[in-house]
């Protein structure tokens, strides 16, 4: 749904990764909403001591279920409160939030949404209704559409998939190109480049750090794409390929053998596949966006043009 600042203002940028107060207790009010409804009576079934039909969400099962799956979680589903800023610049009563677990408790609860319908009459003495399961999977693209408002409108980094996983949500331009399909000869180059795109739509630094291993990978072995006589010479194949790469073009066959040496370089210098001690650290998403869109565009230009 769109407010009225939406249309005045804008939505605010998706630039917030860490989940604060306000967005944990958004996440536990659409939570309890699909306990309510017996959405996740399917894996935690509380049954009715007369019939033994579900009657709804054993919750005492859901939160245990929810220890043993996500153990980091550290807490359960209550709200929590705004910490206050003491006079000498303390907060209290402020508590941790693992941004991480709390996308993999999204996750888990995702999972476990399935439709139900309500069978048989009111039962008057235990005050309830039985359900059976019925799922086509309505609730759960419900519960997505809710956790996505509301990481969109807190500005928060992160999207729930249809496939019911969390990814980041990237740069338009970045979007755009990592959407297009690398299809060369060379299978193995290809699959690089699909973990690579894979990767960088990851939550986790670490993960987005190793989706730049795999692009640096691909633009390594895009050097010996050709062979000569069956066997591999790395500069007569680079050869080829800047040939091929600038169409002729003089010029823009200088760019490219730069813009080749630079990338090069980058993957030497930076902890990019290396992690001997005086290598360059990445510290932050925007390096690692800006790292992965111009590599991008690299191997994206030579998919196009290289068979």
């Amino acid at each position: 749904m769109k407010y009225f600042s939406d249309n005045e203002q804008g939505m605010p940028p998706r630039t917030l990764t860490e989940i604060n107060v306000a967005i944990w207790n958004g996440i536990v009010l659409i939570i309890n909403e699909f306990i309510a409804n017996s959405s996740l009576a399917a894996s935690f079934p509380e049954r009715c001591y007369d019939s033994g039909e579900i009657c709804g969400c054993d919750e005492a099962a859901l939160g245990d279920g929810i220890k043993s799956i996500i153990p980091n979680l550290g807490m359960g589903l209550n709200r929590l409160t705004e910490p206050i800023v003491s006079p000498f610049g303390i907060d209290i009563e402020a508590q941790d939030i693992n941004t991480y677990a709390v996308l993999d408790l999204v996750e888990y609860i995702h999972h476990n949404i399935k439709d139900v319908r309500q069978i048989g009459n009111y039962h008057t003495f235990f005050k309830h209704y039985h359900y059976c399961i019925d799922d086509r999977g309505a609730n759960r693209k419900v519960f997505q559409e809710k956790i996505n408002e509301l990481f969109e409108r807190n500005g928060l980094n992160y999207t729930l998939t249809d496939a019911g996983q969390i990814e980041r949500v990237v740069p338009l331009p970045l979007n755009l190109i990592i959407h297009r399909v690398v299809n060369t000869k060379d299978p193995e180059l290809n699959r690089l480049v699909s973990d690579a795109a894979g990767k960088i739509r990851l939550p986790k630094l670490e993960d987005r750090k190793l989706a730049l291993d795999k692009l640096w990978d691909a633009f390594e072995r895009s050097k010996t794409y050709f062979l000569e006589d069956g066997k591999v010479d790395k500069r007569k194949s680079v050869d080829r390929v800047l040939d091929n790469l600038s169409g002729n073009d003089a010029n823009f066959r200088l760019l490219l053998n730069n813009e080749c040496l630079t990338l090069t370089k980058i993957g030497n210098d930076f902890q990019i596949r290396h992690y001997e001690k005086g290598k360059i650290a990445i510290e932050n998403s925007d390096e690692i966006d800006y790292l992965f869109y111009r590599m991008f565009s690299y191997i994206n230009l030579f998919s196009k043009c290289i068979d």
